[in-house]
């Protein structure tokens, strides 16, 4: 599902937008076939138009003889590249059978379709009515307003997003009127379906739902996309929590980062630049951590 998952990102702020043969095939190999056999993906007519050669260069396409020449236009001396024409051929994910999946996957039920190009409704959890939108940024945010004239007056929306989810100095507003943002991960799951509340005294753990590297985490019904290295350093704090040892120093956790390959500096520095490091990282004393559940 990753491949649907990279054109789906791909289309975020960019409906229309696809990808080649060329890229898909490389990226993806069998999981391309796989995708062409459940038809997942579906080919637009012609070429495109302009694209990225092996060594990440811009180059306009022009059809010739069966194949496709790649021209610098920045530099005409350079010399053209020729590739087969079925590697820039484009496309796309097929909405109606991506759909079906979303909707098996996570048994959503009811009224499903594409309200427009940027904004799918795949249906109702219950009493919430969820839509996958492929908007960045602010856009998002006027998504969801769009979404809600869908709404019956008994019902809440999720709004889910592929790449991003509105910040959550903002969520609150919107949480008043019954909308709630969430992730759609690599694996297509929707991170995350259900929600608790509390902050772990009173014997029930705070929800906390993750991808499989740690990329995508929500924690309490709040979403974050990490970097690698925060990902990395929440993995080390759950893989305490669940060993039953979950207050960590931070030289347990540097020598725990630095034998995955990650070199952080001080905690503080990794706190600075890491959105939700108050919701996901508890500081119980002086100089130890553990993950906020």
């Amino acid at each position: 599902m990753k491949l649907v998952h990279a054109l789906l990102v791909a289309m975020v702020g960019s409906p229309n937008a696809s990808l080649t043969y060329r890229e898909l095939s490389r990226r993806f190999g069998d999981e391309f076939e796989d995708a062409l056999r459940d038809r997942l993906i579906e080919e637009l007519p012609g070429p495109v138009e302009y694209v990225a050669d092996d060594e990440g260069r811009r180059r306009r396409v022009v059809v010739e003889d069966g194949g496709a020449v790649l021209i610098d236009e920045e530099d005409p001396e350079e010399e053209p590249e020729w590739w087969p024409l079925e590697d820039v051929r484009r496309w796309r994910v097929a909405a109606p059978q991506v759909i079906d999946v979303l909707r098996s996957r996570h048994g959503l039920s009811g009224e499903f379709g594409v309200v427009d190009l940027g904004c799918w409704l795949l249906g109702d959890a219950g009493s919430r009515r969820v839509v996958l939108t492929l908007a960045s940024g602010l856009e998002i945010e006027a998504a969801a307003e769009h979404a809600q004239e869908t709404l019956a007056s008994d019902q809440a929306l999720v709004v889910v997003s592929p790449t991003v989810v509105v910040p959550l100095a903002r969520t609150l507003d919107f949480r008043a009127r019954g909308i709630t943002f969430a992730i759609l991960n690599d694996g297509l799951d929707v991170v995350p379906w259900s929600r608790e509340s509390g902050d772990g005294g009173d014997g029930h753990k705070v929800a906390f739902t993750h991808s499989e590297n740690y990329e995508s985490v929500t924690i309490a019904g709040h979403s974050f996309v990490l970097s690698p290295l925060q990902a990395a350093l929440i993995s080390v704090l759950h893989a305490a929590e669940r060993a039953h040892t979950p207050d960590l120093s931070w030289s347990q956790i540097r020598d725990r980062l630095n034998a995955r390959n990650f070199y952080p500096g001080r905690a503080r520095d990794i706190r600075k630049k890491m959105d939700g490091w108050n919701e996901l990282v508890r500081s119980v004393r002086r100089g130890r951590y553990r993950l906020n559940v």
